[in-house]
């Protein structure tokens, strides 16, 4: 009977498991044959082949009757090792070229939070933009007070600089664990956002104010708020339709290692 565990490098402890990535440690325990397998697969690292070691003492003290045989795999794997660890890895293998394969923890978890935070970020804004919208009517003016009208234009600007934050946290991951599409995909919303800040930073310029227009209250064409709404939600979407395609791809794949 084949047992296997892998390394959390995070709470250094050895977990028994029936999923592997190709980043992982992986101790593969025959109990008919008395051995202990380790398996450092291709993306993981010596470092933490070496942790993995030192740790060890821990799994090996569950199993003090049985005297066990330590062997470090490496090109030459026994049969029935090796279909074990075939087996572990075709449980989220994928056809898709863009499979992500990253290699710490610390980034699967960051990458979903901040990639939810993003899509958070999309929904207020959307909630903030429509305050002022109506697309069913085109004609006629919209009143708005010089108060209301800086606070609805700042608070789409704020949420759209904490979208850009969040992206470049999201390229630094990408680049980190050199997954090309989240480095595609967050280096777009860097963009946009950008262009979305510069446009919103016009301010009062934004909207080509009727002639009744004075200090008290702005009078702007419904169609021209329309058309902001439309022009923001469009750059939004974006970089959100991507993103959101890739949080669901990830979730699917690295769902037992985020909750």
């Amino acid at each position: 009977m084949l047992r296997t565990y892998i390394y959390n490098e995070d709470k250094k402890v050895w977990l028994e498991e029936e999923s592997l990535l190709l980043h992982d440690l992986c101790a593969i325990l025959d109990e008919d044959e008395k051995i202990l397998y380790i398996w450092n697969g291709p993306k993981s690292s010596p470092e933490r082949l070496e942790k993995g070691y030192n740790s060890i003492e821990s799994l090996l003290s569950n199993y003090p009757s049985m005297g066990l045989k330590l062997i470090t795999l490496k090109k030459k794997i026994p049969p029935q090792i090796k279909k074990k660890i075939d087996d572990m890895l075709a449980s989220i293998e994928s056809d898709e070229v863009d499979f992500l394969q990253f290699t710490r923890f610390s980034s699967i978890k960051i990458f979903f939070m901040v990639s939810l935070l993003i899509i958070a970020l999309s929904v207020l804004s959307l909630l903030n933009l429509i305050r002022h919208i109506d697309l069913l009517n085109w004609y006629g003016n919209l009143v708005i007070k010089p108060d209301n009208y800086e606070i609805w234009i700042n608070i789409s600007k704020f949420l759209i600089i904490l979208s850009l934050i969040l992206f470049i946290i999201n390229i630094s991951i990408g680049i980190l664990e050199n997954e090309h599409q989240v480095i595609v995909f967050s280096a777009a919303g860097i963009i946009i956002c950008i262009g979305i800040i510069l446009y919103l930073n016009q301010g009062i310029y934004l909207f080509l104010f009727q002639e009744r227009s004075n200090s008290s209250f702005y009078v702007i064409a419904r169609s021209d708020v329309n058309l902001f709404f439309i022009t923001i939600i469009s750059a939004e979407f974006i970089y959100l339709i991507p993103n959101t395609y890739k949080l669901t791809i990830f979730v699917r794949r690295y769902r037992e290692y985020i909750f």
